[in-house]
C-alpha cells in the first residue's frame, strides 16, 4: 500500500521514464530567469538546425546562448507559446523550430527522424524560482521547454487533490517565466490516488480547475463523478499510462495548437502540405527553385501547392521567396564583406539592376544605402534600425 506522496510520485515518474512512457530525465540545469532548461534547447536547435546556429553564432559572437534565449522569449511574448512551438520563431531572417510533431504518416521518413530528435523530458522537484526554495512536484518539458506541472497529494497522508488546487492559487507566483500565461506551462495538474483538476492559467485565488476525471463508468460512458475502479494500479493512472504518455501528450499539444488557433481564427487551419512547403522554401530559396521544381520535390502540382500555400499564409510562393532573398541579402550586406554582384549572384537575380529594383521595393532604399545605414547602426549596437526593414 502507497502510504507517502514520495512513493506517488517516484511510481509515476518510473512509468513515465519507462519505455513505454517514452520521457527522459532531464540532467540540465534549469534557468528560473529564462524560464529554461536552457542546454537542452540549445542541444536541440545545434543538433536539428546546425546551419542556422552557426549563422546565429556568427551573428551573436558575444554570450549567443542567452541571446538565443532572449530572442526565444521575445517571440513567445509576441505570438505565445503555442504559436512558437508550431512554427518556431524568426530572428533576422532565419526561422528556427524548437520542437517538431509526429508526422500524420508513418512514410513520411524526414519528418519522422525530425520528430525522433525531440528530447521530451520528465523531472521531479522543479525549483522553478530564483527567489524562493519552493519546487513542483512534477514537470514535464519538449526541448528545454516546461510545458506540463504536477501537484502530487496522497489520502494516506491526509491530503487531497483539494489541498493541491490551494498550493497552486497561493503558493505559486503567476508573475514568475515560466507561470506566465501561454509563455510557459499550459496546464497546472491536481493529482492524488483518486481525482485529476486541471487549470490552464494561474491566476491567484481566481484560478480556475475543472475536472479531468474519466467518470465513474470509464471514459465515454454515462456514470458519476471521480474515476473508475483499477485493478491494476491507482484510479488515476490513466492520466501518465494514458494522456500523458510521451507520443499522446505531444499530440496534445499540437491539438490544443489547433483548437487555440480556431478560437481566435487568427490563423487558418493548419495543413501539412502548406507547412512542408514553408519549410522547403526556407531551405533551398538560395537555389532560386522553379515552381515546377518546388512542385516535383514535393509530390504535388504546381497550381495544387500555390494555393494551398495562398490560403494558409495569404501570400504567393513567389512573393514569399522574394522576401526572403531580400532578406537573406539584408544579412550579407550588413556582414559587409560580399559585393552587390556577388549576393545578386548567390541568390538567383538576373543582375544587379534587378536585385537592386527588388530590394529597393521590399525596403524603401538601395542596397548602397542600406549598406552605408547598417554600418552606422552597427556602431550604435544595431539598436536602432527601422522596423520597416524588418521582414
Amino acid at each position: 500500500m502507497i502510504t507517502t506522496e514520495k512513493q506517488f510520485e517516484s511510481d509515476i515518474a518510473a512509468a513515465l521514464l519507462s519505455p513505454a512512457g517514452g520521457y527522459t530525465r532531464n540532467g540540465d540545469c534549469y534557468d528560473p530567469k529564462l524560464g529554461l532548461f536552457v542546454d537542452t534547447l540549445i542541444r536541440f536547435v545545434q543538433k536539428t538546425q546546425p546551419n542556422e546556429w552557426a549563422f546565429f553564432e556568427k551573428q551573436n559572437p558575444v554570450n549567443p546562448v542567452r541571446k538565443f534565449c532572449t530572442a526565444f522569449n521575445n517571440a513567445c511574448d509576441a505570438d505565445g507559446l503555442l504559436s512558437v512551438l508550431r512554427y518556431g520563431f524568426k530572428h533576422r531572417g532565419r526561422r528556427f523550430r524548437v520542437c517538431y510533431f509526429q508526422p500524420e504518416s508513418a512514410l513520411n521518413q524526414k519528418d519522422a527522424q525530425r520528430y525522433a530528435q525531440n528530447e521530451i523530458t520528465c523531472n521531479r522537484q522543479w525549483f522553478y524560482s530564483d527567489t524562493t526554495h519552493n519546487s513542483v512536484d512534477m514537470v514535464l518539458a519538449v526541448n528545454g521547454i516546461p510545458v506540463f506541472t504536477f501537484e502530487l497529494k496522497n489520502q494516506f497522508t491526509g491530503q487531497t487533490v483539494e489541498n493541491a488546487k490551494q498550493q497552486w492559487m497561493h503558493d505559486r507566483d503567476p508573475r514568475e517565466v515560466c507561470f506566465q500565461f501561454n509563455k510557459r506551462i499550459l496546464g497546472y495538474f491536481c493529482v492524488d490516488l483518486t481525482e485529476v483538476w486541471m487549470a490552464t492559467r494561474l491566476a491567484g485565488k481566481d484560478t480556475r480547475f475543472l475536472p479531468f476525471n474519466q467518470g465513474s463508468n470509464g471514459a465515454g460512458r454515462d456514470g458519476g463523478a471521480g474515476n473508475p475502479p483499477n485493478p491494476n494500479g491507482y484510479l488515476t493512472a490513466y492520466l501518465w499510462e494514458e494522456v500523458f504518455q510521451k507520443d499522446s501528450m505531444m499530440d496534445i499539444l499540437q491539438k490544443r495548437i489547433q483548437a487555440e488557433k480556431q478560437k481566435t481564427h487568427s490563423e487558418k487551419q493548419y495543413n501539412p502540405l502548406a507547412e512542408s512547403t514553408l519549410e522547403y522554401l526556407e531551405q533551398h530559396f538560395r537555389e532560386n527553385p522553379s515552381l515546377n521544381r518546388i512542385a516535383a520535390d514535393l509530390n504535388y502540382s504546381v497550381p495544387h501547392i500555390c494555393r494551398v500555400f495562398k490560403q494558409n499564409y495569404n501570400e504567393s510562393i513567389v512573393n514569399y521567396l522574394t522576401k526572403l532573398k531580400i532578406d537573406e541579402a539584408l544579412k550579407l550586406i550588413e556582414l559587409n564583406n560580399h559585393s552587390f554582384r556577388e549576393i545578386s549572384d548567390s541568390l538567383g537575380f538576373d543582375n544587379v539592376a534587378y536585385f537592386t529594383r527588388i530590394f529597393k521595393q521590399q525596403t524603401g532604399m538601395t542596397p548602397s544605402a542600406y549598406r552605408k545605414f547598417a554600418v552606422w547602426a552597427h556602431l550604435l549596437n544595431s539598436q536602432y534600425l527601422p522596423k520597416n526593414l524588418k521582414l
